[in-house]
C-alpha cells in the first residue's frame, strides 16, 4: 500500500488492513475493501520455482576404469591432492580438491579435460615404495666407510638434485615413510659400489 497513488482517500496504510483482518476492526468503507481486494487479485496466485540451473554440457561422467586408474595412480605415487597445489599448467576450472571428490565418490561427474590433466600428471610421477631395512644397512655401512653422510654425496656418481644431505639423513632415519623406487635402486647399487671398492 505504501507509495500507491490510487488508492482511495482515507485508506492510510496496511495497518488498517490488519486491523481488518485479525477482527479488530468490524466495519469497513465499501470503496476501502474493494480495492484492497483488486489489488489482491492482481497478485501471482502461486509460487513459480526459477528455472532450472542447466548443467554443464563440458562436464561428464567418471568412467569407472578412469576412476580406477586414478585410484591405482594415487596408491602408485602417494601422492594426494596437494601434489597439484602450484602448478603453472593447470587448466582453467581446475582445482586439486576436486582430485579429492572424484576419489572419494563425493563428485560422479568431472570436465573430461580435468581427468585427463590429473592422469597425465601421475603418470609423470615415481613409484614410491616402503624404505625397507637393505637399503638403511646399505647406506649405514657406506657413510661409516665415507665418514659422514656429506662425504657420502660426494662419492656418489651422478646423484640426483632431489638427493640432498637433508634429504639422504630423512632416508636413513625413516623420517620418511617412503622413497621412489628408482632413487632406492640408485642408492643401492652406489652403496653396493662405495663398499666394493673399500675391500
Amino acid at each position: 500500500m505504501r507509495g500507491a497513488k490510487d488508492k482511495p482517500q482515507g485508506l492510510r496504510s496496511s495497518a488498517m488492513i490488519h486491523n481488518w483482518l485479525g477482527g479488530i476492526v468490524k466495519s469497513a468503507r465499501e470503496d476501502h475493501y474493494v480495492y484492497v481486494l483488486n489489488r489482491w487479485r492482481s497478485l501471482p496466485d502461486r509460487t513459480v520455482k526459477p528455472p532450472p540451473t542447466p548443467k554443464d554440457p563440458a562436464r561428464i561422467s567418471i568412467p569407472a576404469d578412469i576412476l580406477a586408474k586414478l585410484t591405482a595412480e594415487r596408491k602408485r605415487t602417494r601422492q594426494a591432492a596437494a601434489i597439484f597445489d602450484g602448478r603453472s599448467d593447470r587448466p582453467d576450472g581446475f582445482k586439486p580438491k576436486m582430485l579429492s571428490s572424484w576419489l572419494s565418490c563425493q563428485s560422479s561427474t568431472a570436465h573430461s579435460e580435468h581427468l585427463a590433466y590429473a592422469l597425465k600428471c601421475y603418470a609423470q610421477m615415481d613409484t614410491v615404495i616402503d624404505i625397507h631395512d637393505d637399503l638403511i644397512d646399505y647406506l649405514s655401512r657406506a657413510q661409516s666407510q665415507a665418514g659422514g653422510q656429506k662425504k657420502l654425496l660426494l662419492l656418489l656418481n651422478d646423484p640426483p638434485q632431489s638427493l640432498t644431505a637433508p634429504k639422504l639423513s630423512r632416508i636413513v632415519n625413516r623420517y620418511d615413510t617412503g622413497i621412489p623406487e628408482a632413487l632406492a635402486l640408485y642408492l643401492t647399487k652406489e652403496c653396493e659400489r662405495i663398499l666394493a671398492d673399500a675391500k
